[in-house]
């Protein structure tokens, strides 16, 4: 006997607490896995749940449960941003980076979600991506007034071979106290074409933008 699968469907309203992938797990219960529960509730489930499992079929569940797209569960919004981060922090902690990533681009440019909008600039631009994730960086970048994303920006000035406006963004930054000392550094090696042989760092490089830079100066990590 022919089993008919499930068609997932379109979510009939898009929302924050419908983010996420479509998996497996929308196979066989479509958009309605989280739906008739309390955000509350969900958390509660979703922290007895193990991070990691040694049975491959098992951990796959788990991803998907972590990562399924599906109309949100009940309750208000910082409920449902509990709700949303949770799932985030087990998908981390899961090593799955790829679903995260995916799940992270479609979060809204708040405040609230800045730290994984942070790490997903970062972690595309030591992977390469520089023309899309510069693009994202400048769209994204008037919604904050960190610090990072200034930094972020005069970065892919220097990947674009922007040299006269990056070196005067980096004046005006340097001027105003903006940048920590390695940041300084770094970039002055960049922009001043100084040989990497004379770079000395010491082992308290840990501002993860840092690392992009050394990656740059393909200094040895």
């Amino acid at each position: 006997k022919n089993i008919t699968p499930i068609r997932i469907g379109k979510l009939e309203s898009p929302s924050l607490g419908s983010i996420g992938i479509k998996t497996d797990l929308n196979k066989i219960f479509g958009l309605n896995i989280w739906n008739n529960l309390t955000a509350k509730t969900a958390i509660k489930y979703l922290n007895h749940l193990p991070n990691q499992s040694s049975s491959k079929v098992y951990q796959k569940m788990l991803n998907d449960i972590y990562a399924s797209t599906s109309e949100p569960p009940k309750g208000d919004m910082q409920e449902i941003i509990n709700f949303v981060n949770v799932k985030l922090l087990k998908l981390s902690k899961n090593g799955q980076v790829e679903t995260l990533l995916k799940i992270v681009d479609q979060l809204p440019d708040s405040k609230i979600w800045e730290k994984w909008k942070r790490w997903f600039v970062v972690y595309k631009l030591l992977n390469k991506e520089d023309e899309k994730t510069c693009k994202k960086i400048n769209n994204t970048k008037v919604n904050y007034n960190n610090i990072f994303w200034e930094k972020a920006n005069l970065i892919c000035l220097i990947l674009q071979d922007n040299f006269i406006d990056a070196n005067f963004i980096f004046d005006v930054m340097t001027s105003q106290n903006l940048l920590d000392d390695h940041f300084k550094k770094l970039i002055d090696f960049i922009i001043n074409e100084k040989s990497i042989e004379d770079l000395k760092i010491d082992e308290n490089v840990t501002e993860p933008l840092n690392f992009v830079l050394l990656d740059i100066l393909k200094y040895p990590i």
